[in-house]
């Protein structure tokens, strides 16, 4: 007996696509951040040469704080941090480890969605600011004599242009 999660939903994680990010004509990385480049569209932020992959998996899900206002000198920003726990087993199961023990989600990934187990959406997140994975952290060591809950944390942050 591994232990479960208690009252899980189905998040929907948007992971990057670090090859298909590359590729993007006019986009790609920037040389000097590493992080994708804004593409020509006609708009003066430019459009978004991020490329991401969809992941569904079953989360226990435990909000920090949600559209919590903050001030800057640049106006207000609005804050959010969720944390979802995530069971090792089905990881396992969908072969979301990698050679190394890793968990095939990582930081950066984003949280794009929250579902009912049957489906039904509960919760979209917008991707500006974005809910994204600020760490991930094996927790809940020993049942069964395995590791069992892989903890997730998001956090919004700003988009630079």
């Amino acid at each position: 007996m591994r232990g479960r999660l208690i009252n899980p939903f189905v998040i929907e994680l948007q992971q990057l696509d670090t090859a298909a990010t590359s590729q993007v004509v006019g986009g790609g990385y920037d040389a000097d951040f590493g992080e994708p480049r804004p593409v020509p569209n006609g708009t003066p932020g430019g459009g978004d040469s991020r490329r991401e992959t969809e992941l569904r998996v079953h989360a226990q899900i435990e909000p920090q704080m949600f559209n919590a206002a903050r001030t800057l000198q640049t106006g207000l920003v609005r804050e959010a941090r969720f944390v979802c726990v995530v069971h090792f087993q089905e990881l396992e199961a969908r072969d979301l480890i990698g050679a190394d023990g890793q968990p095939r989600i990582r930081v950066n990934d984003r949280l794009a969605a929250i579902y009912q187990a049957d489906g039904t959406l509960v919760m979209q997140i917008p991707p500006k600011p974005g809910l994204y994975i600020h760490q991930t952290l094996p927790v809940g060591f020993g049942l069964g004599g395995k590791r069992n809950l892989l903890q997730l944390e998001f956090r919004s942050r700003e988009q630079a242009r």
